[in-house]
């Protein structure tokens, strides 16, 4: 394995094709500067995250740093899933129409369409409808707002990478 990559990784759906590349192109930078800032405060840790040293081998007080390490790496790897999954929802919307991106109300609309039921059905349906916001979070996704900062900081960062500033030519 090279020293410089982390383990590869199939693409997901949400990253065909080109979209695909642009995602394992993000996963290898965002591994790289992982690696950087893990160098530079537990430089052992990052032996272990290239796959140069075992888990075992490490001493037993590195392990916690090197599970957080991974901890962040993961929530790394979510973001930039998050960001595919946007991407390419966006670009169905753009060539196609909201019609076709699931989940959306004009999704669920062209397909009672399809389905022949009758606009007035649905209609009938909404005027009885009780809708009530319901604020739940599970525990495992309960989060510090400095950790959701962070990560919406990450995240605006990655849609800024992938936003063309320039022209070819410039």
């Amino acid at each position: 394995m090279s020293e410089k990559r982390r383990p590869a990784r199939k693409a997901n759906k949400a990253g065909e094709g080109a979209g695909a590349a642009y995602t394992q192109e993000l996963l290898d930078l965002l591994f790289d500067l992982l690696c950087e800032v893990v160098r530079t405060r537990h430089p052992e840790v990052e032996a272990v995250l290239r796959g140069r040293a075992a888990l075992s081998q490490s001493a037993p007080e590195l392990l916690l740093r090197t599970l957080q390490a991974w901890g962040i790496w993961f929530q790394l790897v979510t973001l930039v899933e998050q960001n595919a999954t946007m991407r390419r929802l966006r670009q169905t919307e753009a060539e196609r129409g909201a019609e076709h991106v699931p989940g959306t109300f004009a999704f669920v609309l062209a397909e009672a369409e399809r389905a022949g039921i009758a606009p007035a059905v649905i209609q009938g349906v909404l005027e009885r409808a009780r809708i009530q916001p319901v604020i739940t979070a599970h525990p495992t996704e309960a989060k510090r707002v400095t950790v959701l900062e962070i990560h919406r900081r990450i995240y605006l960062l990655l849609v800024e990478l992938e936003t063309p500033r320039w022209t070819p030519r410039e």
